[in-house]
């Protein structure tokens, strides 16, 4: 283990990882070709097991919600004050 806080071998700092790159090229490649054949795998299923499939897919698809919270205590919020002003109701239909 390097305990020199140095660095020993591997990439040359700001060099392109050819490896990484082609490996993505060529994952892409599988996906979209299953892509194509999808309709078709999930039609043979079951109902139970298209939902399941289905559930599982839509990470990829649709983004992840997370929680949120509020660390404010409630009453450390300011008060709002409004005015209603109520104007003449608007005549329609007439000219000026």
């Amino acid at each position: 283990m390097n305990t020199t806080g140095k660095k020993h071998g591997g990439r040359v700092k700001g060099s392109k990882n050819l490896l990484t790159k082609s490996s993505k090229q060529i994952v892409q490649h599988i996906i979209e070709n299953e892509l194509e054949a999808l309709p078709g795998l999930l039609a043979n299923l079951t109902a139970a097991e298209r939902v399941t499939a289905l559930i599982k897919m839509l990470p990829f698809v649709l983004p992840k919600q997370n929680e949120i919270s509020i660390d404010t205590p409630v009453h450390q919020f300011q008060p709002i004050a409004l005015t209603i002003v109520q104007e003449e109701p608007l005549k329609i239909g007439e000219n000026g």
